[in-house]
């Protein structure tokens, strides 16, 4: 690769030309144009293919030297087939036409599941809290009914034959027996 000087007498072969061999443009990725036999300094365009013709799109860069440059493609770039046009001030190239297809723009749900699933992760974890305290309370009430409370043996008495009092032990929580002596008589 090399330069031309003005006013140097070339041919048809020594006109500027790009040299690179892979033409896939990337959306998002700079793309390195690369040519030959320029008279600093270069005016590259943009051109987009319509029918069999191709139309001017935009204007890349002016007043290039050197023999690259970067190219980023913008956001806007539809898709479609295009090709980049080079010119120094006595001679011009095209490049091959090259097709290009935007990066999808995929919607981001991580904010939106992120943030579902962390509202059900607390809404899940508050529902298991007030369920362990209601068991909890359930549980409880019978005993802190009872808890001040000093149990009292319930003392009662057997009578032979007594009904009424064999039906209170069975409910009684503790029972103590006392055997009363028969009544004596008296003469």
């Amino acid at each position: 690769m090399f330069l031309r000087t003005r006013g140097s007498s070339y041919t048809i072969a020594d006109s500027i030309q790009f040299t690179n061999q892979n033409w896939n443009v990337l959306a998002g990725k700079p793309f390195k144009l690369q040519w030959t036999h320029a008279i600093e300094p270069v005016v590259i365009n943009l051109w987009e293919e319509s029918g069999t013709d191709l139309r001017f799109l935009q204007r890349v860069a002016v007043n290039v030297t050197g023999l690259s440059y970067l190219f980023n493609p913008p956001a806007n770039l539809s898709s479609g087939t295009y090709a980049f046009k080079i010119s120094d001030e006595e001679s011009s190239s095209e490049s091959p036409r090259w097709d290009y297809h935007p990066a999808t723009k995929r919607p981001n749900w991580r904010p939106v599941f992120g943030g579902l699933l962390g509202a059900l992760l607390v809404v899940i974890i508050c529902a298991t809290i007030v369920v362990l305290i209601k068991r909890r309370q359930r549980v409880k009430k019978p005993q802190q009914q009872n808890e001040g409370a000093i149990e009292k043996p319930q003392e009662i008495k057997l009578v032979r034959g007594s009904h009424e009092q064999i039906s209170r032990l069975s409910r009684a929580s503790s029972v103590t027996i006392v055997e009363e002596a028969p009544p004596i008589a008296r003469t």
